[in-house]
């Protein structure tokens, strides 16, 4: 960051102050920031400005509209598929008051209707690993909305601040950081990589790997502070007695809900869901691509194995880990 973009990106008097009342952090990395609690989580919304890019009471008011969205759209989220509430609509299904195949077909209730028929598509692939109908007291898609709803949060601060494929705008790129599970779009405000650090599940402290991205989304599953928190793991058995029990599960790849639903079922199966990461991987190839944008990197006891490789979507740095 160069002194005369710090300087520019301050824009006329207003911008700033804007911003300010609008709870917007304009960083010293010309990065709009908001920070949220929601979803008993914290959620941190980005916005990277081009260098040049003065911060004038138009671009702030976008700022703000574009923020507020996202915090709009985690209400409506919340209020629709959150097991926490009694009033939403995914605990009327769990709790027998509506039944799925009575929801309406377009709406909210579309919306719902569709998050369930991805879960089910996602438990077929994953031959069940990822299984949000086997948690005790009824359906429960958390470990899908989540990053889900963080694609759906950088599509709005993309549409909302002008930002195209091309990123020819003032903004150069977006990122939607969902306690631990992250969207991006484009990049930093410097032309570099957004970057996400894979913790270390004995020592949360400790960064043990940084995934780059500049597209799609790094969703990590783990037993963190929350120790064994994944249900229903048939193998388990088998791995703890090979001593290969996975402890966290990083996953990349361009469809948001779908990375955080392969790194909960990537969790539960460790080595044996190589075999359907690898067809996902497969399927991802075609026209004008030879190398799959999905990949994973999985820390067990006693070491890490990794699918996948780098390419100009999601981008992986740092230590190697052992093979496979």
């Amino acid at each position: 960051m160069t002194l005369s973009h710090v300087l520019n990106v301050l824009g006329p008097a207003g911008g700033p102050a804007l911003l300010d009342e609008a709870g917007i952090t304009l960083t010293g990395r010309g990065t709009l920031v908001r920070v949220v609690e929601a979803w008993g989580t914290v959620i941190t919304l980005e916005a990277a400005l081009r260098p040049g890019t003065a911060v004038d009471a138009e671009l702030a008011a976008r700022a703000e509209e574009a923020f507020d969205a996202c915090q709009a759209e985690m209400a409506r989220i919340d209020r629709l598929l959150s097991t926490y509430r009694s009033d939403s609509l995914i605990t009327a299904l769990r709790t027998g008051r509506r039944r799925e195949e009575d929801l309406a077909l377009e709406g909210d209730e579309l919306v719902v209707r569709s998050v369930l028929e991805e879960c089910r598509r996602l438990r077929a692939l994953t031959g069940g690993s990822f299984d949000p109908w086997s948690v005790p007291g009824g359906v429960d898609p958390s470990a899908y909305v989540k990053g889900w709803g963080a694609g759906r949060f950088a599509l709005i601060l993309t549409q909302a601040l002008g930002g195209d494929p091309a990123w020819s705008g003032r903004v150069s790129g977006v990122c939607v950081n969902a306690g631990g599970d992250v969207s991006v779009r484009g990049t930093r405000a410097d032309g570099s990589p957004w970057t996400v650090g894979v913790r270390d599940p004995g020592d949360p402290s400790r960064i043990l790997r940084v995934i780059e991205a500049t597209e799609g989304h790094v969703a990590t599953s783990g037993l963190y502070e929350r120790g064994e928190h994944i249900v229903g793991a048939p193998s388990r058995e088998g791995r703890a007695e090979s001593g290969r029990v996975p402890r966290s599960a990083t996953v990349w790849g361009p469809d948001d809900g779908m990375a955080d639903a392969l790194a909960t079922a990537l969790l539960v199966d460790g080595r044996a869901g190589a075999d359907w990461l690898r067809r996902v991987m497969d399927s991802d190839l075609g026209i004008g691509r030879n190398r799959s944008r999905w990949g994973a990197w999985v820390v067990e006891e006693g070491g890490a194995w990794r699918l996948g490789e780098t390419d100009s979507l999601v981008q992986a740095a740092g230590p190697r880990p052992h093979g496979a």
